[in-house]
């Protein structure tokens, strides 16, 4: 058994030891942050302001005369009509089974002609028309019947 005295020394050490270790990863961050590069302060002239040219000065060029200037100036055309935007068909995400296709959230159909509903867990398919297809949510959805029966489901017998 340990004294009072004993356990006072425990703590009072662990609580140093704590603290040694907070300061040293404060240490540590601070060292590492110090370390990342520091963006210079704006220079006052650009470099290489007092360099020698190295291209002569360019010659300004007069400007026409106005009258000129819009005889030159090429008629506006009428702009060409543009193409109605087509939305792109969704594409459809390709299932876990052949000639499956995955769901879109909430289990819906990824297009009309996937009517075939199938439960991955238990490998059944349900068919339009069947008792339980319109609270089944499709995990997974195929064309035909042939189709579910070709990837291994079952026909659902309600």
């Amino acid at each position: 058994m340990f004294t009072v005295g004993e356990i006072i020394i425990w703590l009072v050490l662990a609580s140093a030891l704590g603290f040694a270790l907070g300061w040293l990863m404060r240490e540590q961050r601070f060292r590492a942050t110090s370390l990342t590069a520091k963006v210079p302060d704006a220079v006052a002239e650009p470099p290489g302001s007092d360099d020698e040219p190295t291209s002569p000065p360019q010659e300004s060029v007069p400007a026409e005369e106005p009258a000129l200037a819009k005889k030159a100036a090429p008629k506006k055309r009428a702009a060409p009509k543009k193409a109605p935007v087509r939305t792109a068909a969704p594409t459809i995400a390709p299932g876990a089974f052949p000639r499956s296709a995955a769901p879109l959230p909430g289990g819906e159909a990824p297009s009309p002609a996937h009517v075939i509903k199938g439960n991955v867990k238990s490998m059944i398919y349900h068919p339009p028309g069947g008792s339980s297809y319109s609270r089944t949510v499709a995990q997974i959805w195929f064309t035909g019947e042939d189709d579910a029966v070709a990837a291994g489901f079952r026909r659902s017998r309600r």
